[in-house]
């Protein structure tokens, strides 16, 4: 077997062997109050999507960057004209060697001219309308050319080349370039050469941070033919930082280690592999909640395949009246999905993916289980989402269409009468919207970003897909008293100030980028007849400083609510504090 096949095949396996773990769900004989398992479950899902969505950002602003290479395709060669005579009559046009465009594409093009008188002045139009009209598609090293002919009976042939792809040449030292190369560049040696299908591949590149691709375009051996040179600067591929945070709930722990774990191309095929955990600070304490999820995805031209999973366990004691108890529980969720970038051109990008999902919750008292409180819901799920700059900035959108199904033993929704009751087999949809603009002012480095997310369900569902309005994620100042609900809505809106540096090599190398910031947000609930909880608008303002890019992460936010509904409870202020360090 080859050596390059059999590497590929044990790294395969030992990812496989870490990527699929087990975890003893009952090791942590833990506790808390089911609505806050809840809270946290929901802010970690909403923190993930704005880290999904940021990536998204991340990658338009990253667009590849090329030139059109020379070609060695002939000028022009004019036909000449009868003594006296300024133009010729085009009774017909051929253009010969078309095969990327549509006949109407053709008589679009060719109808100013056709039945006209036209000149050497028009024939050099066209041909730059034609080389524009490949452009504009992406096909940068196509074009046509006038051959030498006869247009005396009044046709007019122009023959087009289009240009394709010779071969690829990747300079970095990485070991398996063919195996990274074909990943992001699958099926384009011998097609014609489309610079959409060349950024995708870059973007595919340079989504791992150890990668700094930029592409250019050279010659090739025959004509029409370009050789795709990439230059990849590279950087360690593994990436990895722990730190402190005050992100916990208090009947859990409020006070959290954290710790990531990131390795770039570990089966060589550009993918991505990463590792997350936390955990309460205080050991012994009743209060205790851990938490590890891992995500890994491996990608191929156009598509991405991706999966995650992600547990977490809880304890808490509860003082009862006339005696105590332990409160504990767990949560598993795991996803797969299937993305694809259905379109893009130079300043968008379309995409659409498929999930399935599973979520399973347990819940204990003094280690009896609950079964009102114990489920697990199975769903599939479909999005569409689309990334554009406009106005200076980045807008990100998303929608995303779930429903729940009977499927890989999950709970069924069996004799239910009232709707009030969960249903497992429901479905939701949900709106993303994002928006990122840097600016100027005085000189000084500014920038807006603003999200904003929508739910909507005709049923009552499970916490586990309910949305929770209400900390560092949505609306800051409600870390512990929140919204939530089947049906909402919240934004977020911040300032931020990107101060110049120190000009200090080791004081920048540690902070990186310190940012102060400002912020508003607002979210609401659907009133819901079922359960007067869920309803009401909360508000809050906020601001704080952050660094971001260097060795040593740092956050402190202060927040205060605004805007508080009667039945939930008014913290005057919050702070939250974070501290990581990057290796």
């Amino acid at each position: 077997i080859d050596k390059a096949v059999r590497d590929w095949i044990i790294r395969l396996g030992l990812c496989l062997s870490v990527g699929v773990f087990c975890v003893n769900e009952a090791a942590f004989g833990q506790a808390i109050p089911q609505a806050d398992l809840n809270i946290i479950q929901k802010q970690q899902d909403e923190i993930q999507r704005r880290n999904e969505t940021q990536r998204r950002l991340i990658e338009l602003k990253n667009k590849s960057s090329g030139r059109t290479p020379k070609t060695d395709i002939p000028d022009p060669n004019f036909p000449t004209l009868p003594n006296g005579q300024s133009c010729f009559q085009a009774d017909k046009i051929n253009l010969n060697g078309v095969t990327l465009f549509t006949e109407d594409d053709i008589h679009e093009l060719l109808s100013p001219y056709l039945g006209n008188c036209i000149t050497l002045k028009d024939v050099d139009e066209l041909l730059r309308s034609i080389a524009n009209l490949y452009s504009d598609k992406g096909y940068v090293t196509s074009r046509g050319f006038l051959p030498s002919q006869d247009i005396s009976d009044g046709t007019l042939n122009l023959d087009i080349i289009e240009g394709y792809v010779e071969g690829f040449e990747l300079n970095d030292d990485k070991s398996r370039k063919s195996w990274r190369l074909k990943s992001a560049f699958p099926f384009i040696i011998g097609r014609p050469l489309n610079l959409r299908d060349i950024e995708q591949g870059l973007d595919q590149l340079n989504r791992l941070k150890s990668n700094n691709a930029q592409m250019t375009l050279e010659p090739g051996s025959t004509q029409g033919a370009s050789s795709v040179k990439i230059t990849n600067e590279t950087s360690k591929p593994w990436h990895f930082a722990t730190g402190y945070d005050n992100s916990g709930q208090i009947s859990t722990g409020v006070q959290q280690w954290t710790g990531n774990v990131e390795i770039d191309d570990i089966l060589g095929v550009n993918d991505y592999l990463s590792f997350n955990w936390s955990k309460d600070t205080k050991s012994g304490e009743p209060q205790q909640s851990r938490s590890l999820s891992g995500y890994w995805s491996i990608p191929f031209g156009y598509l991405t395949l991706s999966g995650s999973h992600s547990f977490y366990t809880y304890a808490s004691k509860v003082n009862a009246t006339t005696a105590s108890y332990i409160s504990s529980g767990y949560s598993r969720t795991q996803k797969v999905e299937l993305d694809a970038v259905i379109h893009r051109n130079q300043t968008s990008k379309t995409n659409s993916s498929f999930f399935l999902r599973q979520h399973t919750a347990a819940s204990f008292i003094n280690d009896e289980k609950l079964d009102s409180s114990s489920y697990r819901l199975t769903s599939l799920g479909w999005s569409l989402g689309q990334q554009n700059m406009m106005l200076g900035g980045i807008v990100s959108s998303k929608l995303t269409l779930e429903k729940g199904i009977r499927a890989l033993t999950a709970k069924e929704d069996e004799g239910i009468t009232s709707p009030s009751t969960p249903r497992a087999q429901f479905h939701k949809a949900e709106l993303d919207l994002s928006y990122y603009k840097p600016f100027q002012f005085f000189d000084q480095n500014f920038a807006y970003s603003g999200s904003a997310h929508a739910q909507w369900s005709p049923m009552t569902l499970y916490s586990a897909d309910q949305m929770t309005i209400g900390g560092e994620s949505s609306v800051r100042g409600y870390h512990e008293n929140t919204l939530g609900g089947d049906q909402g809505a919240y934004l977020q809106n911040t300032f931020s100030w990107n101060l110049p540096q120190t000009g200090q090599e080791t004081v920048d190398a540690l902070l990186g980028t310190v940012a102060p910031f400002v912020g508003y947000d607002i979210g609401a609930l659907e009133n819901d007849s079922k359960d007067y909880t869920e309803r009401g608008v909360i508000s809050g303002y906020a601001f704080g400083v952050k660094t971001s890019g260097g060795y040593l992460n740092l956050s402190a936010t202060y927040a205060r609510p605004i805007r508080t509904p009667a039945h939930l409870d008014e913290r005057h202020h919050e702070l939250y504090i974070k501290a990581e360090v990057s290796f």
